[in-house]
């Protein structure tokens, strides 16, 4: 199965990007991937700025359509996904849990 981070919003309401703000000592983006490594055998993140995720341990993708909000990061994981399976969650999602998921 694939687990899709969607990491590519405009940050115009917080005027930063929620990915990297931090709670608990740890970057949301990094939780996530954390949660996702437990669970998925692919992880796919979708982001329109990849040069920001270098550090980032999965496949790294930007949108295939721009300007489609995060239906079209959606569509551009399941594109880029080998599973026949997938699970799409935003990145700034600070109370993923993984027995939920």
């Amino acid at each position: 199965m694939t687990g899709i981070i969607l990491s590519g919003g405009k940050n115009s309401r917080m005027g930063t990007n929620k990915a990297f703000l931090e709670i608990g000592g740890e970057r949301l983006i990094d939780r996530t991937t954390r949660i996702f490594k437990d669970i998925f055998k692919e992880i796919i993140l979708v982001t329109n700025s990849p040069l920001d995720y270098l550090d980032h341990d999965g496949v790294i993708v930007a949108d295939i359509i721009k300007g489609k909000g995060a239906l079209g990061g959606i569509y551009t994981g399941l594109f880029f996904a080998s599973h026949d399976h997938a699970f799409v969650s935003a990145c700034d999602m600070p109370f993923l849990n993984k027995a939920f998921i």
